[in-house]
């Protein structure tokens, strides 16, 4: 804990930092709701904290002013020297709280017109490790003679009926977020003067223990998996990708290739995935083209072999000996001929000999 020097009027001090003991939880609580704190927690003492877990102190403080929109004042319940903390006010406390909103549902019948009625539910994390769920509702009358639009001029009433749907959504989410202790109204001298303390749990995993620094790792790099599948090797299928583009930990999952050579090519020359013919327009008629061979491989059916030539282009053949011998001249780093047909499978390789 940590606590700043004494400030003048009612707030005797700031307080801002972590407590890591049921004992000082206790003492600390005790001493600043004698001191006229608004003290905001999900328990008012404590007999232990669950295990790698502290509880955060931070300092809210809300401006009492009506003009910069933390707070607000209507003369239907407020009186002189009183305001209601405004939405944005209340979302200062609530994120310093950690209260999570997990839906919000609109939930009347919609046939009756300027009538509507929200339903939110939320949660934040209870001191004893667990999620405290809560839910809030409000419904909002702004049909003719109805006490949400007593007093209100005509003006007002068109304005209200505009918005009501939205207003009537807010009101219901300050619902909830008051769940977490906060009163209705607040002098602003009070306001002013004392600032919220605000408690909440929070998981402090021990990082210099490896095995739960693994996990915390792999949880976050999961939820990082999830949001963009295709830019982590988990959201990769490594039998679309030539193996030299596979990472040496997705290996074990492809096809055994040919030889079980690590094929990688020049970084100049990546395969396309392209099946073409291979022809060369240049070679006399009845000869065939020396090229390198970049990658022999074969299929999860094992069923067809492919080889990559220097091109980046993907030709294919059945037969065993005709992979062999490609596999070869690339150990060799040997040039071989190969002719291929226009739906690239190989007809003839080393020069000579029909397969």
């Amino acid at each position: 804990m940590t606590e700043s020097k004494p400030e003048q009027g009612l707030a005797k001090r700031v307080v801002e930092g972590e407590i890591v003991d049921a004992s000082a939880y206790n003492t600390q609580v005790a001493s600043w709701q004698t001191s006229g704190f608004s003290v905001l927690t999900p328990a008012a003492s404590l007999s232990s904290l669950p295990r790698d877990h502290k509880v955060l102190v931070q300092k809210v403080q809300i401006n009492p002013d009506p003009a910069g929109g933390e707070v607000y004042t209507n003369p239907l319940f407020t009186r002189q020297g009183e305001v209601a903390l405004s939405k944005s006010g209340l979302e200062k406390v609530a994120q310093a709280a950690g209260i999570t909103i997990d839906d919000i549902v609109r939930v009347d019948s919609r046939t009756v017109p300027h009538l509507y009625t929200y339903r939110v539910t939320g949660h934040w994390l209870g001191f004893d490790g667990n999620l405290i769920a809560r839910i809030a509702h409000k419904t909002l009358d702004l049909r003719d003679g109805s006490p949400d639009i007593k007093g209100f001029t005509a003006n007002q009433i068109e304005q209200a009926r505009r918005h009501g749907e939205a207003v009537c959504e807010s009101k219901a989410i300050n619902r909830m977020y008051r769940q977490y202790g906060l009163r209705q109204k607040y002098q602003q001298r009070e306001l002013a003067e004392r600032p919220f303390i605000v408690l909440k749990l929070q998981w402090e995993p021990d990082m210099t223990n490896p095995v739960v620094a693994a996990i915390v790792t792999q949880m976050k790099l999961g939820a990082t998996t999830l949001l963009y599948p295709h830019g982590m090797p988990g959201g990769i299928d490594p039998a679309t990708l030539p193996s030299y583009q596979v990472p040496p930990s997705m290996r074990a999952s492809l096809p055994k290739h040919v030889e079980d050579e690590e094929d990688d090519p020049p970084a100049n020359q990546q395969p396309t995935g392209k099946v073409t013919d291979f022809t060369d327009d240049e070679t006399a008629a009845g000869e065939t083209a020396a090229v390198k061979v970049l990658h022999v491989g074969q299929n999860e059916s094992k069923t067809d072999y492919y080889v990559t030539i220097e091109g980046g282009v993907i030709l294919h053949s059945k037969d065993r000996i005709v992979a062999k011998t490609c596999a070869a001249a690339m150990k060799a780093g040997q040039p071989i001929a190969i002719d291929a047909d226009g739906a690239g499978e190989i007809l003839e390789v080393g020069g000579g000999g029909k397969y």
